[in-house]
């Protein structure tokens, strides 16, 4: 078995189901209310990862190399980094370099280093959004999701109106 960890970013940003982290075991779970929170150790270097999945919403699986203290922490103590505790799993993929692309599954394959959402719609991740960033603003609400400022306006008045969330709509 080889060794995939050179070839992932720090950040990592891994779609569910890909074989990038298949050969990880889960060495550390986080209790409730943070349990898709884990420490996965690669079998073959021994290097552990914080981990984060989001199945509900993205599909994406968040990884982070570990100190060996940040490690030692959460072993002795159950002391955990709090990076993943509210992460924006959109925000990640954007600082990563990783592309959100809105588009109908049927019209085929997306662009390397994109995030597909084809199961959602935009007004549904943006309410979301704004649920967990009560008053957040379009142009921050534009920017995470990769759209331009007249569109989020849009799909924002439609979240506020039909959803009951709470954005910013003015500059």
């Amino acid at each position: 078995m080889s060794c995939v960890c050179a070839s992932l970013g720090d950040p990592a940003i891994v779609t569910l189901g890909d074989e990038g982290t298949a050969p990880f075991s889960t060495v550390h779970q986080r209790r409730e209310p943070f349990d898709s929170i884990s420490v996965v150790q690669c079998p073959t270097c021994g290097l552990a990862w914080l981990r984060g999945v989001d199945d509900s919403l993205h599909d994406v699986e968040v990884l982070r190399r570990l100190s060996a203290e940040e490690l030692a922490a959460i072993a002795n103590k159950d002391d955990w980094p709090p990076d993943l505790d509210t992460y924006d799993v959109m925000q990640l993929c954007r600082e990563a370099g990783v592309r959100t692309v809105w588009r109908d599954p049927e019209r085929g394959s997306l662009p390397a280093g994109s995030m597909p959402l084809a199961s959602m719609t935009a007004l549904w991740v943006m309410a979301d959004i704004a649920r967990q960033r009560p008053n957040t603003t379009v142009t921050a609400l534009a920017e995470v999701l990769g759209l331009d400022r007249p569109t989020a306006a849009i799909i924002a008045e439609q979240a506020v109106q039909e959803k009951g969330v709470s954005i910013r709509l003015r500059k």
